[in-house]
């Protein structure tokens, strides 16, 4: 059983723990604007600890096993932070069969709305491209046509 005398080994244990955590209304976007979850969990000999007790205890809006966890993660930590704590939690060796389960299918889904994400950035660089080619072909047609009109 996870016990909580890994908190004691903690990096961030002797510190002030509010730092961890948004501030009165602070949103998670103004959050990880004063604070770098990843930064702050390296090298933490219990990170693995840490990220088992976020999901096993549901935990929202603090920082732990390097990512500050809000409803949805993933959107606030990015792909390769959330895959780490992920992963963290399925090698666990004290990880149940059902918090395993549940951290592989989050890591495939998250996998999978970057690939959308991805995608969709690609298509909108290719459009960019395709409308800066159709405006300079219109240039030179223009410029072409003001010749023959001279």
């Amino acid at each position: 059983e996870l016990k909580k005398s890994w908190v004691k080994r903690a990096k961030c244990f002797e510190g002030d723990y509010r730092q961890y955590m948004p501030i009165g209304e602070e949103t998670p976007t103004e959050f990880l604007n004063r604070v770098t979850p990843s930064e702050v969990c390296a090298g933490c000999p219990v990170f693995a600890d840490c990220a088992l007790s976020a999901v096993r205890f549901n935990d929202v809006e603090v920082v732990k096993g390097g990512i500050l966890l809000t409803q949805e993660p993933y959107n606030s930590n990015g792909l390769d932070n959330y895959s780490k704590f992920l992963n963290a939690v399925i090698f666990h060796p004290l990880a149940t069969d059902e918090e395993i389960k549940h951290c592989k299918v989050e890591l495939k889904s998250s996998r999978t709305r970057e690939r959308i994400k991805l995608k969709k950035l690609e298509e909108a660089r290719k459009e960019r491209e395709r409308r800066k080619r159709e405006r300079e072909r219109k240039r030179k047609q223009e410029a072409k046509s003001a010749r023959r009109g001279l």
